[in-house]
């Protein structure tokens, strides 16, 4: 009997060492798998902060610029496309960045005369894409005697930055402002990677989730 109770005993120790040992090993698996988790997510933030970095030194300040104000703490980033100031008549597209990501999509005309375009189409390959119609609010803007027409088409470009963003390299894209009378213009392979890499920049941003102060300290 006595053999009996030592046997038992040893057994229960045995039984209960063991079940610490393999609660102390999930929790050794758990803690490295959580420490690899947590160096995959410091990879991907580095990534992206350093890919944000690299699409930003590519480009001209007046391309793509970063604006902060110290005051509020909030800032935004304008990118553009190309066009030649010393016509007399042009006309570009426009992203804003603001901080969280959002983008603002708009388009720019210029000329002595006023154009009053509600509406833009994308000639993308073979396929034409048209905006909803948009009101011009914002066509008082005089610069030197010329008129400066800017409309947003935020949600109600249907679908058409998408289509750039997402257009071959080879494929020729065109753009038509429609008012009064229309405009057209070819956008260039550069303006087209800014458009993609503006878009990229702005989900990078969404996924990093800095404030404008972090991202400005960062270099942004």
């Amino acid at each position: 009997m006595k053999y009996s109770i030592i046997i038992c005993f040893s057994i229960f120790i045995f039984i209960g060492c063991d079940n610490e040992s393999s609660i102390n090993e999930k929790n050794r698996s758990k803690a490295f798998l959580d420490s690899l988790e947590r160096v995959k997510e410091d990879s991907i933030r580095q990534f992206s902060i350093n890919r944000i970095k690299d699409i930003k030194a590519k480009y001209n300040y007046s391309d793509f610029f970063f604006i902060y104000d110290d005051f509020s703490e909030e800032g935004y980033y304008n990118v553009q496309t190309d066009y030649d100031y010393k016509k007399s008549q042009w006309g570009k597209l426009w992203l804003r960045i603001l901080d969280n990501g959002e983008l603002l999509f708009a388009s720019v005309y210029f000329s002595r005369e006023r154009l009053y375009h509600t509406m833009i189409q994308a000639k993308i390959g073979d396929s034409l894409i048209t905006s909803q119609e948009v009101p011009l609010t914002d066509y008082s803007n005089i610069v030197e005697g010329n008129y400066v027409e800017t409309v947003y088409f935020t949600n109600k470009d249907n679908g058409i930055l998408n289509a750039i963003v997402s257009s071959k390299d080879d494929e020729n894209i065109r753009i038509r402002l429609i008012g009064d009378e229309y405009y057209t213009y070819s956008l260039k392979r550069n303006d087209i990677i800014k458009l993609k890499e503006g878009y990229e920049f702005a989900n990078l941003l969404k996924y990093l989730e800095l404030t404008a102060k972090e991202q400005h300290q960062l270099g942004f």
